[in-house]
């Protein structure tokens, strides 16, 4: 995770790679740091329906998209984004990027399974 400072940088307090308890505690030492989850979150959620591409947020942030795609699967491991089932658009190199939107905006899906009991919840 490299959302959080260093230990070493001097910015606030940092945390050792590659340990949990050491994350944790950077966070809560440093509670109103922005992530860079947080950031493409934010991002996904102004974009509303439409959604946004890693691409399309690489631009906005100045960063190369294969920097952002880990923050974005980190954000669908915490169930803030889904992919856009209907849409992938066209990137820079002419390969076909997934559009994440924020699970407020996804469509709820029908619920085929039957009721355990014969019975209305």
């Amino acid at each position: 995770m490299d959302d959080l400072p260093s230990y070493r940088d001097g910015e606030g307090a940092g945390y050792r790679r590659n340990s949990e308890a050491s994350q944790d505690g950077a966070r809560m030492v440093n509670p109103k740091r922005m992530t860079l989850c947080d950031r493409y979150y934010d991002l996904i959620l102004q974009s509303g329906h439409k959604g946004m591409s890693a691409e399309d947020i690489s631009a906005i942030v100045d960063s190369a998209p294969y920097l952002v795609r880990p923050r974005l699967t980190d954000l669908k491991n915490k169930g803030k984004v889904v992919v856009k089932a209907d849409e992938r658009r066209t990137g820079h190199y002419g390969v076909d990027n997934t559009v994440w939107i924020a699970r407020c905006f996804a469509p709820r899906l029908p619920c085929d399974q039957a009721d355990l009991f014969n019975e209305a919840a």
